[in-house]
């Protein structure tokens, strides 16, 4: 992965791709095509990290847990 592309939960991947293979009407045999084309579209509509303020030097956001 190079530095301007931002990673991509795999189960939102996994969503779009069950998506794209439904609307492509659900052939055999091409999971992977239906797969990269899902993190692709993914990826180009994800915003892209400042390489002026990568991930690292962003501030965590605080979680507060259930009790």
């Amino acid at each position: 992965m190079t530095q301007s592309q931002t990673p991509i939960e795999e189960d939102l991947i996994r969503e779009k791709a069950h998506e794209l293979w439904l609307e492509r009407g659900c052939p055999d045999g091409t999971p992977d095509e239906d797969w990269y084309r899902a993190e692709e579209l993914l990826r180009e509509a994800a915003p892209a990290e400042s390489p002026a303020e990568p991930a690292a030097a962003r501030p965590k956001k605080s979680r507060s847990r259930k009790r």
